[in-house]
């Protein structure tokens, strides 16, 4: 193993994490995999995932509909260079020029 490290089990070779194969291994036996998972699951994950799921695109197209409507009502020409030169004016803070 290429430029391998002082007391941990793994080294860089070409920019990749290369891992002893006894690591490796008991990451293989350790793993769980996802029938096993899903069996084992608590009865309440099992019964509020399909419900948190279903909400994403609810919630990007809310998102998209928000973006849309403060671009319309806060054009870019609101957005001026405050007094402070680092600080810009945001929706919450308008400078009144």
């Amino acid at each position: 193993m290429a430029k391998s490290r002082v007391g941990q089990r793994f080294g860089l070779e070409r920019g990749r994490a290369i891992f002893d194969a006894e690591l490796e291994r008991l990451y293989k036996q350790a793993r769980t995999s996802l029938y096993r998972y899903v069996i084992n699951a608590h009865p309440l994950v099992a019964l509020t995932a399909p419900l948190i799921y279903t909400l994403i695109v609810p919630l990007v197209l809310l998102d998209v509909c928000v973006t849309l409507y403060q671009a319309s009502v806060f054009p870019p020409t609101v957005w001026q260079r405050c007094g402070a030169p680092i600080t810009w004016c945001s929706t919450a803070t308008i400078c009144l020029i």
